[in-house]
């Protein structure tokens, strides 16, 4: 199904949004049962709709595909794993074992308890605590391409259930509830849509009466009950049979603000959830098990979530106030100017509530930019004055063209990344940080040089696996144009310095093509591009337009990026004679009129822009 995006800019205005809860991701992890069609009748869709908007969730379901290292189709060999631990998910299901059933892959079924426990460590990898379900496979009715489900029955399951207890990790059963129901698997393996349902149904209700939190076990008693149960099948009724409404109460599923802080005279949002039959409290104060309370808080301000119930709760959110005085935000950019060009920095400022503002002594609006053109380095002073004073330093440098790295001022974008390495990280000018590429066979990452530069000098800063072949590519403002301005076939790791470089482009693009290890991304610590400010691009950029306008974005959304070009008029003059900005709320929704992503909010001056 397409799905269509409306763009929304506004100006002027403070961009007012409803605060909404923060969702908790669920990541679904398993075969072709998990995957489905990949639409409406998997189980993770259903899953979805039972949980409602609180939750997201996403199916990396991959048909086929084992538990076992050693299976002919190993689930950690799919980037799906890793597009699962990138999700960086609250709550994980792993529903694997079918296909582990197969004799080719069953010969190795002493090595199945020691996989699975190392793919549960996968997920809690570096420091993370998701809630891990191992869902019980479903029953397998007949032998399907070598799934075998009398080894489903006597040897995976109670293989599942042994790691799950020593793994501080959670049950889900879909093999009880579906025992001696047939027909709801029509070729003897994978379910109907109406079976799809209910595993959703199933899914729903033990995420929804299990504790939250860092891989607690449900229910102590439980867990004993089970212990003493020969059978993993009369284990899965006696679980089946508890009144989870009761065992659980008392958890608190989350608690936050949508804003951390405050300004004077604001209110504040707080939301909450707990398990079914809590008896909760916020300061003293009952209230019901899951809702939200607005507040008007006047100094920084702690509020405490009690809960009473099997598992009593306590949970804390604090608010900081901001009072009048306070500097927020005061920032260049770029922070690095051409000598002796045409070039200007824009500073751009936020102070709280009620505060009265000076830039180097002289007053100005609470919030807002200036744009200035330093012909030596020079430090700017913003001062906010309310109840409190506070005072907050920039220095733009003014230096020759060839001393400065356009990159530390642009944007950047990339194919590929495999989990926290991200793009950002070679622009930072810290080399002990990096980015990687997925696996992909020529993952390409740019960085944005936010106007058209004559591009001089690139120098590639490389990690432990380096590009062999790779090439330096210009592209133009409007994307159209694109050159090779160097190549090699010869890399050889380390720092590549590439000078005597031509040609003008507002983005500078590396494509790598072969790579010096086969079976992992490419590391890149650094990409620093030098260049010289083209004076006419300067005159095209400062020129104002003459009316507000959003401009139909190209290409379309349906494509995997898209640029949207918005002008922005001259507003009046401020009281301090500085020209006054435009406050720019530009926020993506989907045909729902969810928001998906705030790309501009800040002010800005008259001008044309570009946003990707």
């Amino acid at each position: 199904m397409k799905r269509f995006i409306l763009f929304v800019i506004y100006l002027f205005f403070v961009s007012i949004s409803f605060a909404q809860v923060k969702q908790i991701r669920v990541a679904c992890v398993g075969n072709s049962i998990t995957h489905g069609s990949g639409g409406t009748t998997a189980y993770p869709y259903q899953l979805g709709l039972q949980l409602g908007s609180h939750y997201e969730v996403k199916n990396f379901g991959v048909s086929g595909t084992t538990l076992l290292k050693k299976g002919d189709y190993p689930y950690w060999k799919e980037a799906s794993l890793q597009n699962a631990k990138d999700y960086d998910p609250h709550i994980v299901i792993i529903k694997l074992g079918t296909n582990d059933s197969k004799p080719q892959n069953w010969v190795y079924k002493n090595e199945f308890y020691q996989d699975y426990v190392a793919l549960i460590k996968e997920f809690r990898m570096n420091g993370r605590k998701p809630q891990i379900y191992l869902a019980r496979p479903c029953p397998s009715f007949i032998v399907l391409a070598g799934i075998n489900g009398t080894i489903i029955r006597e040897q995976t399951l109670p293989l599942t259930d042994s790691v799950r207890k020593n793994t501080n990790t959670h049950l889900m059963d879909f093999y009880t509830p579906f025992a001696d129901k047939s027909n709801l698997f029509p070729d003897g393996v994978h379910p109907s849509a109406e079976c799809y349902k209910q595993m959703g149904q199933i899914a729903a209700a033990t995420i929804l009466n299990s504790p939250s939190g860092d891989c607690r076990i449900i229910n102590e008693s439980i867990i004993y009950q089970c212990k003493s149960v020969k059978s993993a099948s009369s284990a899965g009724y006696l679980l089946k049979n508890i009144n989870y409404a009761t065992a659980t109460s008392g958890v608190i599923r989350y608690f936050n603000s949508k804003q951390a802080t405050f300004e004077k005279g604001k209110s504040v949002n707080l939301f909450w959830e707990t398990t079914t039959g809590s008896q909760t409290s916020i300061d003293g104060t009952a209230v019901k098990e899951t809702d939200s309370l607005i507040v008007y808080p006047t100094k920084t301000t702690t509020y405490t979530l009690i809960t009473k119930g099997t598992f009593p709760d306590t949970a804390k959110v604090t608010v900081t106030y901001y009072p009048p005085g306070k500097v927020k935000t005061f920032t260049s950019k770029p922070s690095m100017i051409e000598k002796n060009s045409t070039e200007t920095s824009t500073l751009s400022w936020t102070t709280s509530e009620g505060s009265n503002a000076t830039l180097d002594g002289i007053s100005v609006d609470a919030n807002g930019n200036k744009i200035v053109s330093p012909k030596v380095t020079t430090t700017y002073e913003l001062a906010a004055k309310g109840d409190i004073t506070e005072t907050s330093k920039v220095t733009i440098q003014v230096l020759d063209a060839d001393k400065i790295n356009r990159s530390l001022s642009g944007g950047i974008k990339a194919s590929s990344t495999v989990r926290s390495y991200i793009p950002a990280n070679v622009m930072d000018g810290n080399t002990t940080t990096f980015w990687k590429s997925g696996s992909e066979v020529s993952p390409w990452i740019y960085i944005d040089l936010l106007k058209t530069m004559e591009i001089t000098r690139v120098v590639l800063n490389w990690g432990n696996i380096y590009a062999k072949s790779y090439f330096l590519q210009s592209i133009s403002e409007n994307g159209i144009t694109t050159k090779n301005i160097y190549s090699t076939t010869t890399g050889d790791g380390g720092i590549d310095d590439v000078t005597s470089l031509t040609g003008s482009a507002r983005y500078v693009r590396l494509l790598c093509t072969v790579r010096s290890t086969a079976d992992s991304g490419y590391v890149l610590n650094e990409f620093e591009v030098y260049g010289k400010v083209n004076a006419t691009d300067v005159e095209k950029q400062n020129s104002i337009p003459f009316e507000y306008k959003l401009e139909q974005n190209y290409p379309n959304p349906f494509n995997p990026e898209t640029t949207i070009r918005y002008k922005l008029a001259s507003p009046s003059t401020s009281r301090s004679g500085v020209q006054a900005a435009s406050q720019v709320s530009l926020k993506v929704y989907d045909v729902l009129e969810r928001e998906v992503a705030t790309l501009v909010n800040e002010f800005k001056q008259a001008g044309i822009y570009n946003e990707k």
